[in-house]
């Protein structure tokens, strides 16, 4: 079923719900404007769209036509982790609401269901959609699309679980009023996000500090890239900046960068971790961005930091230094040396090819044989040995 609205059509579609729903619209029209200037984006919007929309799970995405990729996107009602799961195997890339989206003239208003009660989704989606389709016991797909910048498709979609049937006319006349909104409050939000004056002074004061750095604004769009990550870039060819952003030259690399970006601004919760990383080989030691979250003072997200460090341009103390200083076996030193170049345990597992658990017990067996407490005190003791 769509439902393709002009603008002059929306009085009709108006005059078709009832007193109760419009009011339920009007309120779902505050909370869009509201969610503008927050820094939580389009999230709560969304949960008010599932509660209004008796859906299962809502969202709303930045897509690229041509590769499918997403850019930015906000989401409500779906488990824990599944959302960011899809995005980094880039199955939401083939995912069929995704492509029905796309395939629709803009403005278009679909459900695949077309009012069935006895409509079987399952029958349309992939074996791969099937299983992210019944995390959510899916019933029902619906959705809109707008356009704001060439080559890029917004995509408002909403899913309904089996206990909540499919989406019928007057869900969909809903979210046919909603959309002009929705192009509306976007464009106020990439706006107030993506303030180039604001970005590029922090930009110089990036700068100033002389660190690679990369930093988005909210909206997910580059706003700086620092003088040290060019000349990074240039010993190592690893990138180029177009009128699309940040384009590395790998193209596993460039889809784990963006999709990693994604997630960061999707997932709030990702805001609160201390880092993310992403690993770039080199023909010696592996360059390593870090993805964290740039707040205000008040807390709110602002933006995201991607900082790079090159391993390969800092001296630290050889395996065999380490082993001069302390008692350590050479797999013991070969955990300590990573941890002395400042990576965690899930990211020296990932280099030297161990399991985490592994290398914890590594760690804990050099400690107790050299009577430290903390591992501060046997870096700590390391550096100024070799210093």
């Amino acid at each position: 079923m769509t439902i393709d609205v002009e603008m002059g059509e929306q009085s009709s579609l108006a005059a078709a719900v009832s007193d109760s729903e419009l009011s339920s619209y009007n309120q779902l029209v505050y909370t869009l404007y509201d969610s503008a200037s927050s820094d939580k984006g389009f999230t709560p919007f969304l949960a008010a769209c599932c509660e209004t929309l008796n859906a299962r799970t809502a969202g709303l995405f930045a897509i690229d036509i041509a590769t499918r990729k997403g850019r930015i996107g906000w989401a409500s009602g779906y488990p824990e982790g599944l959302l960011q799961q899809l995005i980094k195997s880039g199955a939401t890339e083939d995912d069929e609401s995704v492509l029905r989206a796309l395939s629709l003239p803009l403005g278009a208003v679909y459900s695949f269901s077309d009012g069935d009660d006895d409509y079987d989704i399952y029958s349309e989606l992939s074996p791969i959609s099937q299983e992210s389709a019944k995390t959510i016991d899916m019933s029902d797909n619906a959705g809109v699309t707008f356009e704001l910048r060439l080559g890029e498709r917004f995509i408002l979609m909403f899913n309904r679980s089996r206990d909540q049937g499919v989406f019928k006319s007057e869900d969909l006349n809903i979210i046919s009023l909603l959309a002009g909104h929705v192009e509306h409050a976007v464009m106020l939000y990439e706006g107030i996000y993506s303030q180039k004056a604001l970005n590029k002074g922090l930009g110089s004061a990036l700068d100033v500090v002389q660190q690679p750095i990369m930093l988005f604004s909210a909206s997910g769009s580059l706003a700086s890239v620092s003088d040290e990550m060019e000349k990074l870039n240039q010993q190592y060819n690893l990138f180029t900046v177009g009128d699309s952003g940040i384009v590395f030259n790998d193209d596993k690399l460039n889809e784990d960068f963006h999709r990693s970006i994604l997630v960061f601004l999707l997932d709030s919760k990702c805001r609160q971790l201390q880092r993310q990383h992403i690993f770039i080989p080199t023909a010696s030691e592996p360059l390593r961005l870090t993805f964290r979250a740039l707040l205000s003072k008040e807390e709110q997200f602002t933006g995201l930091i991607v900082e790079a460090k090159d391993s390969n341009a800092i001296e630290y103390p050889s395996r065999s230094s380490i082993r001069a200083i302390i008692d350590a076996t050479e797999s013991e030193a070969k955990v300590v040396e990573r941890l002395i170049r400042c990576d965690d345990i899930k990211s020296s597992a990932k280099i030297l090819q161990l399991t985490e658990n592994t290398v914890r017990s590594y760690i804990k067996s050099v400690m107790a044989k050299n009577g430290f407490k903390r591992q501060i005190e046997m870096i700590s003791l390391i550096i100024k040995s070799t210093a």
